[in-house]
């Protein structure tokens, strides 16, 4: 399922997990933070780069968050 712009739900969900894509364009994760501490499911954040994936580190140390950036989302398919 696809959220709708604007809804507060992740962008893509699955009966499994959850996939967040972040642009780089966020300059306050702490909606995202309190949103996601209370999420049981596994959740992917996608993020554009290495930058960006440091911005997400305190989310990181959640166990049901995995964020991974675009270069590394492309490995896993080679």
């Amino acid at each position: 399922e696809l959220a709708k712009s604007g809804e507060d739900k992740p962008d893509i969900m699955t009966k499994d997990f959850d996939i967040e894509i972040e642009t780089g364009l966020k300059h306050d994760i702490g909606e995202l933070e309190k949103k996601l501490t209370i999420v049981m499911k596994k959740t992917y954040i996608i993020v554009p780069n290495n930058a960006e994936k440091l911005k997400y580190k305190t989310i990181s140390s959640i166990a049901s968050i995995t964020i991974i950036t675009l270069r590394e989302l492309q490995a896993l398919n080679t």
